[in-house]
């Protein structure tokens, strides 16, 4: 702490003894478009290096607090913004190009770079700062749209389900149990029908089976009085359902 007093006293002292002796002290330009001479251009930019070196150092501290840390770093970014400003008016003024130089005293491991943004000592520990700098998946990880149609098979839409035994034991079950819950409420709902069975078909009576006429239905019919007679629409759906159940077990989907 009293090194620092003591560095301050004597910039002040300078200062002060500068001023009377009449001398006009120097600032740099806001802009460097201001700067017309190439010597104070390079001094510009050495200054503006080493503000930078000390800037560097003292982010180095952990326990400067997030916001002095936040407030520093951001000092760093903007005279790293600044020193390219003034690289490029120098070359403009017929100066080095100091383009493809990095700053001195920084090593590659010291700073971590988000862009155009640097993250300098203590800055990378700040709370978010960790998050922000995580390894981002590489372009090539990702499929397109049609590397993933080529993965697209026949087993995808499920085309080849049938070939498949065990789905095909299940659905075989599962059409049996509603062939037959099918039946029960057909025969509730048509009390005055008997001993009509939809599985009472054969595979070698299909061509007599199809030419089945209405007397032979009719004789399963018994007639029962105060009885509501059947419609013709009623008849017609009787034969549907029952030639549509000779299809089914000629082939074996029953």
């Amino acid at each position: 702490m009293a090194r620092n007093q003591e560095k301050a006293q004597s910039l002040l002292n300078r200062y002060l003894s500068m001023k009377q002796e009449g001398k006009k002290i120097e600032k740099r330009p806001y802009l460097a478009q201001l700067e017309k001479s190439l010597p104070k251009a390079e001094k510009w930019r050495i200054q503006i290096l080493r503000e930078i070196g000390k800037k560097v150092i003292e982010i180095q501290n952990t326990k400067l607090g997030p916001q002095r840390t936040r407030e520093l770093n951001d000092e760093i970014n903007k005279l790293i913004r600044e020193k390219k400003h003034w690289e490029r008016h120098i070359k403009s003024l017929g100066g080095a190009d100091y383009s493809g130089k990095e700053i001195e005293g920084i090593d590659s491991g010291n700073v971590i770079v988000h862009g155009d943004y640097y993250y300098f000592g203590a800055s990378k520990e700040l709370p978010g700062v960790r998050d922000l700098l995580k390894p981002q998946r590489k372009r090539g990880d990702y499929k397109s749209k049609y590397k993933l149609q080529q993965q697209i098979n026949a087993d995808y839409y499920g085309i080849r389900d049938e070939e498949d035994d065990e789905i095909e034991e299940l659905e075989l079950e599962i059409e049996q149990r509603e062939r037959e819950l099918a039946h029960q409420q057909w025969l509730k709902e048509n009390p005055h029908i008997k001993n009509f069975n939809v599985n009472n078909s054969d595979d070698e009576e299909d061509d007599e089976d199809n030419n089945m006429n209405d007397d032979e239905l009719f004789k399963e019919i018994e007639p029962i009085p105060y009885v509501d007679v059947p419609t013709d629409d009623d008849i017609k759906k009787i034969i549907f359902q029952k030639k549509k159940e000779e299809i089914l077990q000629k082939h074996g989907l029953k």
